[in-house]
């Protein structure tokens, strides 16, 4: 039988290019071959989360290899630094009494070292980055020489990251930028969030494919160029997570969008989104029902419509849930299918879900609709005794497969088959899977 010490460097070297890092680093220490094979995919993932696992990290990593000149930090393919400034001040080289003699500023020193040894750097995860770049402006250096970069996180940013990033823009696909709030204001007392920077940064990315924008909440009366008419039509997903209204003016510029993902912030104005009538797309997913309201103005056909934040359904004969104002919405953007979550806390006077006449408007509403998948969540009073045949005639189901699962309750249900009465559903329709889980 063919063992591990019989098979040749190149053999074993194809195989470790499968193994995740941390298995790497296991093989690593089983013999002198399998550190001389191994090594390199131990050393290819990396993160920090302290200062002292900084320290340790950039020592270890700007040291070589027995046997290689360049430093171990050449051969990192993933990089996390979750490491914060101390909260006394960033804009000083405060001492950190909690890692000895180490400073703000020494620290930032060795994290723009590691960034610039580290040039096969594919993925970069960077929290703080703002406040670190302020007491080290060449870590701004370090990764704008960063040419093989194609993910890039970098989290409490301002209008004044943005003019680094170009310089890495050549081979990247992903890109998110966090910007600061209200966690983290205290990083950057004079920070700047607008549109107009972010758009003019974005024409060097040619080949990105997903932009994601946390807590990106532009100012409202800043004055765009209304010239700028830039598009940059290989963005396909753009992820807009605790978000303002204003932020949607990006999708303006993204002429290929595929998969819309929107939040609105806690502290945004909830306002109607108004401009022109955007494209159709394929994925649309929201929280809860009012934030597709604020984007019904510029919605047109949509395929695949998800609805996460398990919003709370109250059902008759309370009159002011904001979930079935989603019925007379459908008919608009027409989905293929539809992922709703929802915390269901009836009234005592009435347990029956089905009573409502939302799930009859669904039918009705969405010619289109092949698929719908409801995730249930009770409130305190627990699960009611409830017979779940009531989904299928009311949206007028019928299903051709239901997947194996002791939750899809459905599943269970001895009469999928049968036809609903059309007095139910005056136009029924047809779906390829129906599915309701509770939780």
């Amino acid at each position: 039988m063919t063992n591990f010490h019989s098979l040749n460097d190149d053999v074993l070297f194809s195989i470790c290019t499968f193994l995740e890092s941390r298995y790497a680093r296991s093989l690593y220490l089983v013999s002198k071959k399998a550190r001389r094979v191994a090594f390199k995919q131990a050393l290819s993932s990396a993160g920090c989360w302290h200062d002292d696992q900084l320290c340790r990290l950039a020592s270890y990593m700007l040291s070589s290899e027995p046997g290689y000149h360049a430093p171990r930090a050449a051969f990192l393919k993933a990089l996390e630094f979750h490491t914060e400034p101390s909260r006394s001040d960033i804009l000083l080289s405060s001492t950190d009494t909690s890692i000895g003699t180490s400073t703000n500023s020494e620290l930032a020193s060795l994290i723009a070292d590691l960034l610039a040894a580290a040039q096969n750097l594919t993925v970069l995860s960077f929290k703080w980055f703002q406040p670190w770049l302020v007491l080290c402006p060449t870590i701004g250096t370090a990764l704008a020489s960063l040419s093989k970069l194609t993910s890039l996180s970098l989290s409490t940013i301002d209008d004044d990251t943005l003019p680094i990033l170009p310089a890495t823009s050549s081979q990247m696909k992903d890109l998110t930028l966090s910007y600061t709030h209200g966690y983290s204001i205290r990083a950057l007392t004079d920070s700047t969030v607008s549109l107009s920077p972010l758009l003019s940064v974005l024409t060097s990315f040619h080949h990105l494919d997903t932009l994601t924008l946390r807590h990106f909440t532009p100012n409202v009366d800043e004055d765009i160029d209304t010239a700028f008419t830039a598009s940059f039509p290989s963005i396909r997903n753009l992820h807009l997570e605790d978000s303002s209204i204003q932020a949607l003016e990006v999708v303006e510029h993204l002429p290929c969008l595929s998969t819309l993902s929107f939040s609105l912030s806690e502290d945004a104005e909830a306002i109607l989104s108004v401009g022109p009538q955007w494209r159709h797309l394929q994925h649309l997913r929201v929280r809860y029902t009012l934030e597709i309201l604020y984007l019904a103005p510029r919605l047109s056909t949509v395929d695949s419509l998800q609805i996460s934040g398990h919003e709370i359904f109250r059902g008759l004969p309370y009159d002011d849930d904001t979930v079935p104002l989603l019925a007379p919405l459908l008919s608009q953007i027409n989905p293929l299918s539809i992922f709703l979550s929802l915390n269901y806390i009836p009234h005592l006077s009435n347990l029956d879900i089905d009573s409502s006449p939302m799930w009859k408007e669904i039918a009705c509403k969405s010619s289109r609709l092949r698929s719908f998948e409801l995730d249930l969540k009770w409130g305190s009073r627990g699960h009611p005794d409830v017979d779940w045949r009531w989904i299928l005639v009311r949206l007028s189901f019928r299903p051709t497969f239901i997947p194996p699962s002791d939750r899809v309750l459905i599943g269970d249900t001895p009469s999928l088959g049968a036809r609903p009465s059309t007095s139910v559903v005056p136009r029924p329709f047809r779906t390829s899977r129906a599915l309701l889980w509770l939780l």
